[in-house]
């Protein structure tokens, strides 16, 4: 079995996460001693799946300008045997221009794609 061939005969290739409820990210925020952190629930969804599961980011934003994303899956589809492999893409405004990556993780982490 191929799994990209799969994935891409889903459309899961094309995937991407979609806020549950627009409008409701300004209400979910909570400020703290060290900064803002900003959470939102979205569903991560294909073009002919329309549900891969449920998930909630967490964006951190600390006094020091560092920021913290952390991604938690809530509820997978547990049709699909592996969950697609996913990223996550901050925009920021361009007069954002000092800014140093780091990503954690077992795998390469790719710096302005």
């Amino acid at each position: 079995m191929n799994l990209r061939r799969n994935w891409e005969q889903l459309g899961l290739d094309r995937a991407g996460f979609y806020i549950k409820k627009p409008g409701t990210v300004a209400k979910m925020y909570m400020v703290t001693d060290n900064g803002v952190e900003i959470t939102a629930d979205y569903v991560l969804a294909g073009p002919r799946v329309p549900w891969l599961g449920s998930f909630r980011l967490t964006y951190t934003v600390y006094r020091t300008g560092k920021v913290r994303l952390d991604v938690l899956c809530l509820r997978p589809n547990r049709r699909l045997r592996h969950l697609p492999r996913y990223g996550v893409v901050l925009e920021m405004p361009s007069a954002f221009d000092q800014v140093r990556y780091y990503g954690m993780g077992t795998v390469s982490q790719f710096v302005g794609l």
